[in-house]
């Protein structure tokens, strides 16, 4: 199967710079579409030289904000039985925890 012009484009700049370009209203956004060239395997060859025009005590200060956020969201999310009890996903039968071992909600 052969792939079109507009994808083999976006392959070729992902994997030559790793940019992500996106062509008016595109359903997948730039990360998803990371994503999907990686899950592909499509590394890019080169970093983007813009990406040296930046700021470094930005950018570290910027992830440590990301990572601070995320930890404090992740803190707040229920541990992934509890979340499956909440749902009504739970299947109490086919859990291989006793019940006197599972993680109270």
């Amino acid at each position: 199967m052969s792939v079109p012009d507009s994808l083999a484009r976006k392959m070729e700049l992902w994997q030559h710079r790793g940019r992500v370009f996106r062509e008016n209203a595109e359903l997948f956004t730039a990360p998803s579409w990371i994503a999907v060239m990686l899950g592909q395997n499509v590394w890019p060859d080169m970093h983007d030289p813009i990406a040296d025009t930046l700021d470094e005590a930005k950018v570290a200060a910027a992830m440590a904000q990301m990572r601070e956020a995320y930890h404090d969201i992740a803190g707040k999310l229920p541990v992934h039985e509890a979340f499956l009890r909440q749902s009504g996903s739970w299947n109490e039968a086919a859990s291989p925890i006793a019940p006197a071992q599972a993680v109270n909600a």
